[in-house]
């Protein structure tokens, strides 16, 4: 097993937190208030003999509203592996807005799945998954997809739970522990 350094982590899922990203989210989000606040207050002006276009910039006003609280907001999941856990943390506006960790001890072990989306009317759609497997015999915490075809596992999703493996230790279930399936 290759032993971590003390700050080493592995991405699993989400988008990390940069000043460029944040800055860009804020800058959007007050752009998008101040167009907000433009829109509501042309509602109160009677450039409109009967008032139907009133309804029309309020739902724009609050749309514009609700994207720009929502645009901030950004999650990242990744291993820590010197402290050996999970850790989710979700930000807003750049302000740590929660953070949960989960210790590695909780895990048996990696488990690889082969996945079939049926696409209803259109095409069904695959993926390779790597997940972690609770010893309490909870739901398997998924913590990567990876697209493929509907004949193999990606290649991708293999050294992923190699290099997953290398890393915390944990063994690699056999793949008839784990069976395709369909979602």
């Amino acid at each position: 097993m290759n032993e971590p350094t003390s700050n080493q982590t592995l991405d699993i899922q989400g988008t990390i937190n940069t000043y460029t990203r944040v800055g860009g989210k804020v800058c959007g989000a007050i752009a998008l208030v101040g167009f907000g606040i433009l829109s509501w207050s042309e509602m109160e002006a009677p450039w409109s003999a009967n008032g139907q276009n009133n309804v029309g910039l309020a739902f724009v006003a609050i749309i514009l509203f609700i994207i720009a609280a929502i645009l901030p907001y950004n999650g990242h999941t990744y291993l820590h592996f010197a402290n050996r856990q999970i850790v989710t943390v979700k930000h807003y506006c750049g302000f740590e807005a929660s953070k949960r960790c989960r210790p590695l001890t909780d895990f048996s072990h990696i488990v690889v799945r082969h996945l079939c989306h049926p696409g209803g009317e259109g095409e069904d759609t695959y993926t390779g998954s790597v997940g972690l497997k609770p010893v309490d015999g909870r739901a398997v915490l998924w913590v990567k997809s990876f697209p493929t075809t509907q004949d193999e596992v990606p290649r991708t999703a293999y050294e992923f739970a190699r290099k997953l493996q290398e890393m915390t230790g944990l063994p690699v279930a056999p793949m008839g522990e784990f069976k395709s399936g369909t979602q």
